[in-house]
């Protein structure tokens, strides 16, 4: 787990995002200005993702839920939707 935790990471700093953090319902995503991923393809990907939401208390922050229940689990997929935009 901690192999793909620290892909992740990398992942989010190469791509300029600001913080990933894990409960057990969702990973919050804090996407700032600074993100290299361009807003007209996060809003696409929004948009026809349903494991992706904007929250409501905070337009700056992506929720990622995912029906995996493991750690490792949501962390690969995570992953792989990070690296599209690579």
């Amino acid at each position: 787990m901690l192999v793909e935790l620290e892909r992740v990471r990398t992942l989010a700093s190469a791509l300029q995002i600001d913080e990933i953090l894990e409960d057990p319902k969702k990973i919050n995503i804090k996407i700032s200005s600074a993100c290299v991923i361009p807003a007209e393809r996060l809003i696409k990907e929004i948009s026809q993702d349903s494991r992706l939401h904007i929250d409501p208390r905070d337009p700056e922050n992506l929720i990622f839920r995912t029906p995996a229940k493991s750690p490792e689990k949501k962390l690969i997929e995570l992953k792989k939707w990070l690296q599209q935009f690579t």
